[in-house]
């Protein structure tokens, strides 16, 4: 999935896991700014919180596997 999200931002799945994912990776692409070691925190079965240091926003692409 590609989204345009800012850090802080709790991002929702389209449609909800049965439970919490056991993996979500967040990749920066291009136009996002450099550096920013996108994270991500608060897992749930339907979402996530979406954390860049210095709150550098811009467009990334996360994959969660159940």
């Amino acid at each position: 999935m590609l989204e345009n999200i800012q850090s802080g931002t709790t991002y929702e799945f389209d449609l909800p896991f049965s439970g919490t994912p056991h993996s979500i990776v967040v990749a920066p692409i291009a136009g996002a700014a450099s550096g920013s070691d996108p994270a991500t925190g608060a897992w749930s079965a339907s979402g996530f919180v979406f954390w860049n240091a210095g709150n550098l926003n811009g467009s990334y692409s996360f994959i969660a596997t159940g």
